[in-house]
């Protein structure tokens, strides 16, 4: 009745322990289609945009994120390029010792995985994929979703996650699709009061990162910075 992947929740599993790492020892990335309608930069209709992020496996911190049309190589690239990334405005960030990643497209492209000319590769990080499947392994960073991008998307009117109310988000469908068979009618961009723009997706997409990042992991011991006053 229920497949390996489902039978492997049920099943008693070991935790792993990052208490011998170091920072960046071991980075995480995964990629997540947005759980909201956004307005696509180019025509202005709804669609959900692709969303990456690279998290230390010992900190919790995500070092590093992005967002692009759809899921590919460029918007995996991308989360890396800012992961790498350190300066005054951005402390934090590194080169991973080890990427750990699933087995998707982006992930293992050429540009990014080839073991001689690849991004990992040029940047000196072991590049690692879990068993196709095996969810349950890279369960830090699948739980990241729900406290991330989840949380970010059910802030706005167009959220289309599976807890949203099946009437509402109806009613928003038939207002955004109304509002694009005008758009085509006139000829121009879609114009709508719940549907935020691209720049717009982007200060949403930064603000709930700042914001996932200063809030305390209850996996690890709290204490408070010196520096900010903060936990």
């Amino acid at each position: 009745r229920k497949s390996n992947k489902e039978l492997r929740g049920q099943k008693s599993y070991c935790d792993r322990s990052t208490d011998n790492l170091n920072p960046c020892d071991v980075c995480l990335c995964d990629g997540h289609s947005f759980k909201a309608y956004i307005a696509h930069p180019g025509h202005g209709r709804p669609f959900h945009p692709e969303v990456c992020a690279v998290i230390d496996a010992t900190t919790r911190v995500v070092i590093g994120w992005s967002a692009g049309l759809a899921e590919s190589a460029q918007t995996v690239a991308d989360a890396i390029r800012h992961a790498v990334t350190v300066h005054e405005a951005k402390p934090e960030g590194c080169i991973p010792a080890i990427l750990y990643t699933d087995q998707g497209s982006g992930n293992k492209a050429e540009v990014n995985a080839d073991e001689f000319t690849g991004l990992f590769a040029r940047l000196g990080t072991t590049f690692k994929t879990g068993i196709p499947g095996n969810s349950q392994a890279r369960g830090r960073v699948e739980r990241l979703q729900a406290s991330l991008w989840i949380r970010a998307a059910k802030q706005l009117p167009t959220y289309t996650g599976k807890d949203m109310d099946s009437l509402v988000r109806r009613k928003v469908y038939l207002q955004l699709d109304k509002e694009v068979r005008t758009a085509k009618k006139t000829g121009g961009r879609p114009a709508s009061d719940i549907l935020v723009s691209w720049a717009e997706f982007l200060d949403i997409c930064q603000t709930a990162v700042d914001r996932y990042n200063r809030t305390p992991h209850k996996g690890l011991p709290r204490f408070r910075d010196p520096q900010t006053g903060l936990m």
